[in-house]
């Protein structure tokens, strides 16, 4: 995957989410939904149909944020203030040092 990501010069990847949910990404990392039910964490989503059925996974995009997705929820509640975060593409391959576990996308932001 390293060699995929670095021949394309994909040096970040991007999420975006409401700035309500800001403070628990910079505590805990960004982590999917299903961890946040299981813990019983109260955050706001964006995406209720989540159609792709992936609630153990985080929506990341290669380099700009995905504006099919974000645009439609800015435009919804011009009141609401989001966030938009820019990762270094290596937490697709940085482990935690003796686990086979990434860092939870907490320290990887540029």
């Amino acid at each position: 995957m390293r060699a995929t990501v670095e021949g394309r010069g994909i040096a970040h990847l991007i999420h975006f989410t409401r700035f309500e949910n800001l403070n628990s990404i910079l505590q805990h990392g960004i982590r999917p939904r299903q961890v946040l039910d299981a813990g019983g964490e109260e955050y706001i989503f964006n995406d209720e149909l989540r159609l792709d059925g992936c609630l153990d996974a985080v929506s990341l995009s290669i380099s700009f944020p995905n504006y099919k997705m974000f645009y439609p929820y800015r435009c919804q509640d011009y009141s609401i203030n989001w966030a938009v975060l820019r990762l270094k593409s290596s937490i697709l391959w940085d482990r935690i040092p003796g686990t086979d576990r990434i860092p939870e996308f907490r320290g990887h932001h540029t």
